[in-house]
């Protein structure tokens, strides 16, 4: 799931006149799904403002616009001819810039800071994203927004060489007057995360330009307008990345490099409990910005603030007591921006424990002793019924059929000796019986000698 999907796309913040319940916040729908936005919250002044229907459906479907107003009434006084979906809540926001989030439950879904100085200061324009950044535009509240063609900036001129007054601050200048501009410090990031660029201009007293155009050159083909501005690298690499300011007839020019690296963070360690924590490690060589990332336990989440550094081959400790995570388990991710999982971390299974390996190596040697029983008596352990169960450990089967096997032959060692006795028995009788008849033969003899006497 894409967290990204529902972003803040416009902002009237200063609405020309009295602005008093004239506010209003345009959301746009960038993914491929309906969203219903009726359990979220817009937070502002670190305040949760619930966001309840007024005009048309809470649900945002792909690529459309919806209203969130302070008053849609006064909106609708404002914009008689508006006809799309208007969501009421209550605000008010600064005329001097604030922070704007988005969120779903505890998701932040989005969130945008803007200052007076990106424009749109009561002059009856609004802040529209442009980009990833936010530019002055005219107001076009449902609909997408209407800038012009991104260009870089035309240094403008008198028409006389004499009185005119380019500067630029890498080119020469035939006057000693310019503007400033400050595109940050060089950066790193990781492919597929974005990378927040943020940029300053200065006058000729060094005093903070109003209204200037601020127009980003990311040295990978892409453009953005804006004083703050978001941008993802699909590739690594080392990009220049320029910064153009144009402000009447000055201009000036500021560069940065940006080291873009593979995703090489890691989750390492997760102890649970209210005194444990969750080590992230960073395997490149570049020190990487995981601002705006997200850690996640199961179903709650937590937003790692700006300006959280992972250092080159270092680790990052966060506690669980800050982030409210990982109390009752170790199952933990680390996800981009957008909602995409970059790293799962699950601790390994009980089965892997040591202490079960020697249980494991000894069943081989009980299968082994007990495989030429089996192999002979399969015959008779079927006719003796024998089922088929096997414990857990697979000893109680092996087992059962030996001993079975051991009645069986016990049985058929008293069947030979049972045949052997009864046989044997029978050969005494006949033994006896010849002995007797012998033994009256004789005796017969006998008795005829006496009988009968022979004369000479």
């Amino acid at each position: 799931m894409c967290f990204g999907q529902v972003v803040i796309s416009e902002i009237m913040y200063d609405v020309s006149g009295t602005d008093t319940g004239r506010e209003w916040i345009e959301l746009q729908n960038t993914g491929s799904s309906a969203v219903d936005l009726a359990s979220w919250k817009l937070v502002e002044a670190s305040t949760n403002h619930s966001m309840t229907q007024s005009q048309g459906a809470t649900i945002l479907s792909p690529g459309s616009f919806i209203i969130v107003a302070d008053d849609p009434i006064k909106f609708k006084t404002d914009w008689p001819n508006f006809a799309g979906a208007i969501l009421n809540s209550t605000f008010s926001l600064a005329n001097e810039g604030e922070t704007l989030t988005l969120k779903n439950g505890n998701v932040v879904v989005d969130q945008v800071s803007y200052t007076s100085s990106m424009g749109a200061m009561g002059d009856g324009k609004s802040l529209a994203r442009v980009n990833g950044g936010f530019v002055s535009a005219t107001p076009t509240p449902g609909s997408a927004n209407r800038v012009s063609t991104l260009a870089s900036p035309v240094v403008a001129t008198s028409g006389s060489a004499d009185t005119s007054a380019t500067t630029s601050s890498t080119g020469s200048s035939n006057t000693s007057a310019k503007i400033y501009v400050d595109a940050g410090q060089d950066t790193s990031g990781v492919v597929g995360a974005s990378i927040l660029f943020s940029g300053k201009a200065y006058g000729l007293k060094k005093e903070p330009l109003i209204n200037a155009r601020l127009i980003w050159n990311f040295g990978d083909g892409s453009t953005a307008e804006g004083v703050s501005v978001l941008h993802t690298y699909g590739l690594p690499g080392t990009y220049t990345v320029f910064l153009d300011v144009a402000s009447g007839v000055y201009s000036a020019t500021d560069k940065l490099v940006v080291t873009v690296v593979p995703a090489t963070l890691n989750i390492t360690r997760v102890l649970s409990g209210s005194a444990g924590y969750v080590t992230i490690a960073n395997g490149s060589d570049v020190d990487l910005d995981i601002s705006r990332w997200y850690l996640r336990d199961g179903s709650a989440m937590f937003l790692l603030p700006a300006h959280t550094i992972v250092s080159a081959h270092g680790a990052l400790t966060i506690p669980n007591s800050v982030s409210a995570l990982f109390v009752t388990n170790t199952q933990a991710e680390l996800l981009y921006p957008n909602g995409e999982v970059e790293y799962r971390f699950a601790p390994p299974t009980v089965s892997q424990s040591p202490t079960k390996s020697p249980a494991v190596a000894t069943k081989p040697a009980v299968a082994k002793k007990v495989t030429p029983v089996v192999e002979t008596r399969t015959s008779q352990v079927a006719s003796v019924g024998v089922s088929g169960g096997v414990t857990p450990d697979g000893h109680s089967e092996v087992l059962s059929v030996s001993r079975k096997s051991d009645s069986v032959a016990l049985w058929m060692l008293g069947l030979s000796g049972f045949v052997a006795v009864i046989f044997g028995g029978m050969w005494f009788a006949h033994r006896k019986s010849v002995v007797e008849q012998s033994e009256s033969v004789d005796s017969e003899d006998e008795d005829e000698g006496e009988e009968f006497e022979i004369i000479h």
